[in-house]
């Protein structure tokens, strides 16, 4: 592995000369196993050069990397440039590296050759819990498959956020742009002109100096012409929605425009462009459905016999756009009409929305409930389940919880909206119905009432996921991947994540300094495990920055950790 690169910037080139000629530096290589770049900031330098920088350039590679600024009379301001570090006297440059303040030098993402992918969210918005829906699993499946084209190159995602921060979740990277204002309430405000033009200029700032390509999921997230080659995934039509303005519709298109090409998970984003602009779409939409591993979602031995209990699976977000308002309309008919049905809550939602389910649980116990599950733990699910729910109202493509359910043998009630008509033929493979209570309502008097005589329709569903397979998925992708004209990266399965446990009331010593300093050098992802958000936010304005990350102790890792040190309050290992 390379030695890591920090930099050295300047602005006097005999300042920079005579810092790089001392022992302090050559100290400071030999110790840490590093390398020094240095680096002249320039007035009229027109590119990069041999270590001349002009301030534009500097500004969109530097803004959010991390560099000592070595000046007797600087030029440039500290509080534009968040993880630098400065430093005014030779004499002190030493000691200005060994302090606490300067562990961030060490904590530069300095891999090449990445393709970028942008998101809304992929963990929450301080970096804290990451999300485990179909638009995450996506991402991280698209990571893989770069990965396993053996070129060398990762994706790398961004995600909009309140702070910066650095994450893993599995082998992939996740970057919050900390673009983000929020209200009084500390609400973020996701569509303000400040969040909105801070998210394509931090975009641009932290992916656009050393990422190949670029996509946008969903291509929404698509704010500017200038990267490229740049792709969009619609994962579904999202302007259905009935708060959806004109305006917003005209945007979309926009956005749309913007990107080179759009991989549509469904037909119904790309008959809409064709509606809209022919020869847009004509030309750059390409239709790539979504996909099951139909060797993880299989049907349970049996599945097709007669059973005591009839259980109903909703295994989605729980909020109303995923059609829970009419599953909730519904539930006391069914209930009681039918006492040996249960129904299951499968997933994620806001407080209000859990409490109204929460209602349910406690009314019907023992046969109404409501937990969360991991990606990995989904298959289970499904295979207890008889009957899956995909009743959407708007905003869907072709649903991987509807196409995991088709792959389990479950009988799958679903809208007629989005991407769901590509995936269910009712009475072939499912019930297709339209997205009101009262057609749902019917649809599962009759299976619950039919059951034992839907067996063909339950066999057909497994039959027609192997149509989605994921092998199909990849193929496509690969495909799609090689028109974008990728070139070799270095190696993406370096970077290890290492976590260090903090005692409360932590005082930062030498050892520790010394230990997280070590571990950077050798290109991990250090997560500082600290006892409060309020005190992780705070160690990470003052000490962190890209690889060292300051984290509450109780975030979950999401990741495999390759070594945990646990501090006492001297700083070393109890």
């Amino acid at each position: 592995m390379e030695a890591k690169e920090v930099f050295l910037v300047g602005s006097s080139a005999e300042e920079l000369a005579v810092a790089m000629r001392s022992d302090a530096i050559d100290g400071i290589i030999k110790d840490f196993g590093t390398k020094i770049t240095s680096i002249l900031l320039t007035n009229g330098a027109t590119g990069v050069s041999n270590g001349l920088w002009n301030f534009a350039d500097f500004e969109r590679a530097f803004r959010w990397q991390s560099f000592m600024y070595y000046s007797k009379s600087p030029r440039i301001e500290k509080g534009d440039y968040p993880y630098a570090v400065f430093c005014e006297d030779l004499s002190t440059l030493r000691e200005t590296v060994d302090a606490w303040s300067s562990l961030r030098l060490f904590s530069n993402y300095s891999a090449k050759n990445t393709v970028a992918a942008k998101t809304t969210t992929f963990f929450d918005f301080y970096g804290l819990n990451g999300y485990c829906g179909g638009a995450e699993r996506y991402l991280v499946d698209l990571d893989n498959i770069l990965r396993e084209t053996g070129r060398g190159v990762s994706l790398d995602i961004y995600q909009q956020s309140l702070v910066p921060f650095f994450r893993r979740f599995g082998a992939a990277n996740v970057i919050g742009l900390g673009n983000l204002t929020s209200d009084d309430t500390g609400a973020p405000q996701l569509w303000t002109a400040e969040s909105v033009n801070g998210n394509a200029a931090r975009f641009e700032q932290m992916a656009g100096v050393r990422s190949q390509a670029y996509i946008y999921s969903s291509f929404y997230e698509c704010q500017s012409a200038d990267l490229r080659p740049a792709l969009g995934i619609s994962h579904g039509v999202f302007w259905d929605s009935p708060h959806t303005t004109e305006e917003q519709r005209k945007r979309v298109l926009d956005r749309a425009r913007m990107c080179a090409e759009i991989v549509s998970v469904d037909t119904n984003t790309c008959n809409w462009l064709q509606t809209v602009d022919f020869n847009f779409a004509i030309n750059n939409c390409t239709f790539v459905p979504n996909y099951v591993d139909t060797e993880e979602f299989y049907p349970r031995d049996g599945y097709l016999e007669p059973s005591d209990r009839i259980r109903i699976v909703f295994p989605r977000r729980l909020y109303a756009p995923r059609g829970l308002d009419l599953v909730l309309e519904v539930l006391d008919s069914v209930l009681e009409a039918h006492q040996n049905v249960e129904f299951h809550f499968v997933g994620r939602g806001e407080a209000d929305d859990l409490a109204r389910i929460d209602k349910f649980v406690s009314e019907y116990s023992g046969r109404v409930f409501r937990y969360e599950k991991m990606p990995d733990e989904m298959p289970e699910v499904y295979r207890m389940a008889d009957i899956s729910l995909i009743p959407t109202v708007y905003s869907e493509g072709t649903s991987l919880s509807c196409l995991e359910a088709l792959s389990s043998g479950n009988l799958v009630i679903a809208t007629r909206v989005g991407g769901l008509v590509d995936l269910v033929f009712n009475n072939y493979n499912g019930l297709l119905v339209d997205p009101r209570s009262e057609a749902l309502l019917g649809a599962l008097e009759y299976a619950i009432d039919n059951l034992p005589l839907m067996s063909r329709v339950r066999k057909k569903a497994v039959e027609v996921a192997e149509a989605f397979s994921k092998r199909r998925w990849k193929e496509n992708w690969l495909r799609v991947l090689d028109g974008m004209g990728l070139g070799e990266g270095q190696n993406c399965d370096e970077l290890e994540l290492v976590e260090v446990i903090l005692p409360s009331d932590f005082v930062p010593t030498e050892a520790a300094c010394d230990l997280i300093r070590s571990e950077l050098c050798k290109g991990a992802l250090v997560y500082v495990k600290t006892s409060s958000l309020k005190e992780s936010l705070r160690l990470q304005e003052e000490y962190g920055g890209n690889l060292l990350q300051f984290l509450p102790a109780d975030t979950p890792s999401v990741a495999p950790v390759a070594r945990t040190y646990i501090l006492n309050q001297d700083g070393v290992m109890s």
